[in-house]
């Protein structure tokens, strides 16, 4: 069976990669065929040549060599840190905004119940309390 190319690598080899990959419209293939009935391996995207066991290998072994050249000692942690910081950097951008929100949500949800309980507190406030609460959903 042959599957498809890899969806990400095709949205960011394109002029438009921020618009395929920011509303993950590399994804719709998947989504389409799983909304018409069950995912078969066939109709999954093949893995990425960027993330293939050997490039990762070939990745690691470049800094294990320059590292084992420098040190006497063999930290493995450093060489891994060293070889995958970017990648790790990048989805940590990702994330600490989206835990931000995580924890944001029951809290401004905390705000606004306090409001309502709150007889003497102005209304726009409890409409800026939704409001923020509506961002972060």
């Amino acid at each position: 069976s042959h599957r498809k190319a890899y969806g990400l690598d095709w949205a960011e080899a394109s002029w438009l990669r921020w618009i395929y990959v920011v509303f993950w419209s590399w994804v719709n293939p998947i989504l389409n065929s799983g909304s018409k009935g069950k995912l078969t391996d066939d109709d999954l995207f093949d893995l990425s040549t960027n993330d293939e066991c050997s490039q990762l290998l070939n990745k690691l072994e470049t800094v294990w060599e320059k590292y084992e050249n420098k040190h006497k000692h063999i930290n493995i942690w450093k060489i891994i840190i060293k070889t995958y910081w970017k990648e790790t950097v990048k989805s940590g951008l990702i994330f600490l905004p989206l835990l931000g929100v995580r924890i944001a949500q029951p809290l401004l949800l905390k705000r606004i119940v306090i409001h309502i309980n709150d007889s003497i507190s102005p209304s726009y406030v409890g409409y800026l309390y939704a409001t923020e609460l509506g961002l972060t959903t």
